[in-house]
């Protein structure tokens, strides 16, 4: 206790530590289409493009497999590097969203799989529904590389 004590005797005032924060302000300006993508906030396709290819990818998937209609969601989003599995979850959150596909979560045996629609389901909006948060850290992403993940 008496060496703890002491630590924070020696420490400085917060104010003294922490130095102000200083917001720069910056002026609000535009950015062009071809700007947008060049700095990868947007792809080249629509988005909702990009979405409807995405669920073609996921419906192929588990056919080519025969994975009785559903897929493990790792398996799905999971990719050859980081940025690009984060950018598969992404999609897929999209997917789950505007009905396109559903979730299977089975939390005793931490499992999650993802499930396409045949057709873009209506009830989503006429449903209440939950927000499912699945992190997708480089730790989880590096456990899936290696096989250590469902």
């Amino acid at each position: 206790m008496n060496e703890a004590l002491t630590y924070w005797k020696k420490l400085l005032p917060i104010k003294e530590r922490w130095g102000e924060n200083t917001v720069q302000e910056v002026p609000i300006g535009s950015a062009t289409l071809e700007e947008m993508i060049k700095e990868r906030i947007l792809g080249e396709r629509v988005f909702s493009e990009e979405l409807v290819n995405f669920w073609k990818e996921l419906k192929g998937k588990i056919s080519e497999k025969e994975l009785g209609g559903k897929i493990n969601y790792w398996d799905f989003i999971g990719a050859e590097t980081y940025e690009e599995t984060v950018k598969r979850a992404f999609l897929t959150s999209f997917l789950i969203t505007y009905g396109y596909a559903t979730l299977e979560i089975y939390p005793l045996e931490e499992e999650i799989f993802v499930i396409p629609f045949e057709e873009q389901s209506t009830l989503i909006s006429t449903q209440q529904s939950i927000s499912i948060p699945i992190p997708v850290t480089i730790d989880n992403w590096q456990k899936w590389k290696r096989g250590e993940f469902n």
